[in-house]
């Protein structure tokens, strides 16, 4: 169970991603799949869509794309979106999403994708 408003919930063969807000901050809680904690991240306040695998997290915060190792804690951005992210996935190492962008006028989707190692 969550302590605060969950924000994000994310499974993968190993690990169980949540990112919940609480009066102390954001923050993202790994666990096993037996529900056992293995690490809590303190996220920004503004992060939202969560997914991962079994070694990284990826969220987003505003147009940043970030990334979260499960076993370390470390984190970094990896990428700054043109528009809001929407459907943010991590599959390996491929992380992609979609972009409504404004182009001569018009808005169009896009799909991006990069690889993170």
């Amino acid at each position: 169970s969550t302590v605060g408003e969950l924000r994000g919930l994310a499974l993968s063969p190993s690990v169980v991603a949540v990112l919940e807000s609480t009066t102390g901050g954001t923050q993202i809680e790994f666990y096993t799949p037996a529900g056992a904690l293995l690490r809590t991240v303190a996220v920004p306040d503004k992060a939202t869509g969560l997914s991962i695998t079994d070694e990284r997290a990826v969220f987003r915060v505003g147009l940043s794309v970030e990334t979260v190792g499960v076993a370390t804690g470390a984190s970094q951005s990896i990428a700054t979106a043109v528009a809001t992210p929407l459907g943010l996935s991590i599959e390996g190492t491929r992380v992609a999403w979609a972009e409504n962008v404004t182009i001569r006028g018009v808005v169009r989707g896009r799909i991006r994708a990069i690889t993170v190692r």
